[in-house]
């Protein structure tokens, strides 16, 4: 008879308070019980459904890769045109990552607190008006509360957006949701590298307010698509309680996917009294999980990580076009462009790995191709106006730059989410993608700070080759391999599951 119980339990559960079906459900054998909603997802397999999210989910990274790449591609006009000194001109994309720390931070209590849905569709239109305010700015100090605002919306997307698609996805699709995400964002750089190739190949004397403007159409585009496209995730609503509202979605998903055989009844985990009680409340308790003993070292270890992909990554982003006009000429805007199409393959071999190997190798891999592309700059862009090969050497550790560190934000984004239950998920999440943008705010300045006191940009990669080093090590101290693994909706259940094990 409980095998056929599921209208009952839609009608009964629409309060979302316990109707005594889960006790009962709970006191079955093991074989007999009903799945979690992530092993629900999992029978309904890859489709429409995920396609559908993606496309606007991924929509937060394509804002986020035209934003970014854009006030890198444009602050030596903007330096030019107020008189910079070279620290206001790396604090000016500074202030951006500032935010998204930020951002990163408050995304925990918010996301996990009102869901994630309503939090995405206000962050789209966030991103485009700031976007648009940043082009009429009259002062430096104007213009970097403005990026910084931006910032903190990019920041509280996220780890809201990552957390979203992984509990969207079946386990063993989910890296190809990162995976796409993060092609989103290179597809945005491209949106700048081409609007900036348009307006000068230079790079020299660009009109940096119109190009901000055309930055800030995506976001609103693909604004207008989250209010019709994008569901709430069905796990949250499972640990809220809410089964009603997580069964429409399941069966919004069920007939997207065309999986009419799929079940979408499910057992709603453990209830937790505190589960509604004040925002900072609920902070405590995410962090009380996130840095509790179970997991603090896991933590540390992915914020390093973390920390380093992100000083390696958009570190080099802004670097590399500094340089680029002394390496290339008038083609360095066309190089810029060609540096960003090299990311898609690196978001494939991202992809490969992710689906191939297990996370931790993957990491390692990661880093160490990437160290061997940042000596190769390094020594490259030393010999230019003497070797042929020299160039060549250099322009080929910038293109391997940008494919091996595509692997780390496939594999890196794809564990911070998955390591974490989903009652502290986004606040664990946040907490990796936080250290993250600290890492990104410094970049520049520690580029201009370093280039100006030894003259020599080169030392900046040989430090980043350092960082990475360390990072290698690390990865060992990780306790828990993701690859394959459903997602958990408590930390009991990783207690359980690691008991299993």
């Amino acid at each position: 008879m409980l095998d056929k119980s599921t209208d009952g339990v839609r009608q009964r559960g629409g309060t979302g308070q316990d109707d005594g079906w889960d006790t009962l459900r709970q006191a079955l054998p093991e074989k007999r019980r009903l799945p979690l909603v992530a092993e629900v997802v999992d029978t309904m397999g890859f489709g429409l459904a995920q396609v559908k999210a993606g496309v606007v989910g991924g929509g937060l990274m394509f804002a986020d890769g035209t934003e970014l790449l854009l006030i890198s591609g444009v602050a030596r006009s903007v330096a030019d045109d107020w008189g910079l000194k070279a620290f206001e001109r790396g604090a000016v994309v500074s202030v951006v990552f500032m935010g998204m720390c930020v951002g990163a931070l408050i995304s925990g209590p918010l996301g996990d607190t009102f869901g994630r849905r309503r939090i995405m569709c206000t962050l789209f239109f966030g991103i485009c008006i700031f976007g648009l305010l940043s082009s009429m700015a009259d002062s430096v100090l104007e213009l970097m509360t403005l990026r910084f605002f931006l910032g903190v919306f990019i920041g509280v997307g996220q780890p809201v957006w990552f957390s979203l698609g992984a509990e969207l996805t079946p386990t063993y699709w989910r890296v190809v949701t990162t995976a796409v995400s993060n092609v989103w964002f290179a597809f945005g750089g491209v949106y700048s590298a081409s609007i900036i190739m348009l307006d000068d190949p230079g790079m020299k004397q660009l009109h940096w307010r119109t190009l901000l403007q055309v930055g800030s159409i995506p976001a609103a585009c693909f604004g207008v698509l989250a209010l019709f496209l994008l569901p709430e995730s069905p796990t949250y609503l499972a640990v809220e309680g809410r089964r009603a509202e997580a069964v429409a979605i399941l069966e919004e998903m069920r007939a997207d996917n065309g999986a009419a055989d799929a079940c979408v009844d499910f057992r709603l985990p453990p209830a937790r009294q505190d589960r509604h009680g004040p925002w900072w409340q609920q902070l405590g308790k995410q962090a009380g999980i996130v840095f509790g003993s179970q997991l603090r070292v896991t933590t540390l270890v992915t914020m390093y990580s973390m920390a380093t992909l992100n000083l390696f990554y958009y570190g080099c982003m802004y670097a590399i076009p500094q340089v680029l006009p002394d390496i290339s000429g008038d083609n360095a805007a066309w190089q810029v462009l060609l540096g960003t199409l090299f990311e898609f393959p690196g978001y494939a071999l991202g992809l490969v790995a992710g689906m191939c190997m297990a996370r931790k190798a993957a990491m390692k891999l990661y880093l160490l191709l990437g160290i061997a592309c940042l000596l190769a700059f390094a020594a490259g862009s030393g010999f230019l106006h003497s070797s042929q090969a020299a160039r060549w050497l250099t322009l080929g550790g910038f293109y391997g730059i940008k494919v091996f560190t595509m692997i780390g934000m496939v594999v890196c984004f794809q564990y911070v989410v998955e390591v974490y239950p989903t009652e502290a998920r986004i606040t664990g999440s946040a907490m990796g993608i936080a250290a993250g943008r600290v890492a990104s705010t410094l970049g520049p300045i520690i580029y201009e700070v370093l280039t100006e006191v030894t003259g020599d940009f080169r030392y900046f990669f040989l430090l980043v080759a350092a960082i990475c080093c360390v990072n290698v090590g690390l990865i060992d101290f990780l306790r828990y391999e993701t690859m394959g693994k459903p997602l958990q909706d408590t930390l009991e259940e990783d207690l359980q599951e690691e008991q299993k094990g």
